[in-house]
């Protein structure tokens, strides 16, 4: 076992040296990886200055906000966490302003927000991380030509094109275009009405096909699907 105090309490975990707590979590190092040493001095690291009162009564508190638990200060949290390791582009930022204002359940609004934070369980991305492996595995579930990436599901792949040429027909509106990013084609799609709500209409639209496209490839992968002729206006 790696841990020799893997069943101790947070007051467990300590050495009093000289009047003052150190943090004693237990770690036989002569186990760790060199990958393992490290991720343990940074826990060090960051406990270093955290002393606990045996004194003190035990209490829960939320200790980020004084007000307490809220939806929305989390989210502000965890966008300062995405913030700080990766600039966000300008176009993403307005999607996600756009994403939190639209009045869609819940799970398309995860949907949404996975979708612009290019946080789906795409073949491409699995292929990265080696969950899913060999070359046939990672290609799109519908043209199976090209490798399932978050622009080639919702833009590119001839189906999926389709599809928006085919919805954006019913209200009159242009396709985003294929030859840009998704979130640059997404606002240059909202962008050519010129009021706010008008817009938000279009993001929710915009959505709505996405989540179409995301759950057809789904049903084809998990569920052993098959798109009917003339699906969407697509022919055999």
């Amino acid at each position: 076992m790696v841990s020799e105090h893997n069943r101790f309490k947070v007051g467990d975990y300590d050495i009093w040296l000289f009047g003052r707590w150190v943090w004693d979590v237990g770690i036989r190092e002569d186990l760790l990886s060199e990958e393992d040493y490290v991720l343990l001095s940074q826990l060090y690291s960051l406990l270093q200055d955290v002393q606990i009162d045996p004194w003190q009564d035990d209490r829960f508190i939320w200790w980020r906000s004084i007000g307490g638990f809220s939806v929305s200060f989390n989210y502000c949290r965890l966008l300062a966490v995405e913030l700080s390791e990766s600039v966000l582009e300008a176009e993403k930022l307005r999607l996600l302003e756009y994403l939190w204002k639209t009045n869609a359940p819940s799970k398309a609004l995860i949907f949404g927000w996975q979708m612009v934070l290019r946080r789906l369980s795409l073949r491409e991305e699995l292929a990265k991380r080696h969950i899913i492996v060999g070359t046939h595995s990672i290609v799109c579930p519908f043209c199976f030509l090209l490798k399932e990436s978050l622009d080639h599901i919702f833009l590119i792949c001839p189906l999926s094109n389709r599809i928006w040429v085919e919805a954006c027909g019913w209200i009159s509106a242009g396709a985003p275009s294929c030859s840009a990013s998704l979130a640059n084609s997404f606002m240059a799609f909202i962008d050519v009405v010129g009021t706010t709500p008008r817009r938000r209409t279009l993001w929710f639209f915009g959505l709505f096909i996405c989540w179409v496209i995301w759950s057809c490839g789904n049903t084809i992968i998990f569920k052993g699907g098959i798109l009917a002729r003339g699906m969407f206006g697509v022919s055999s």
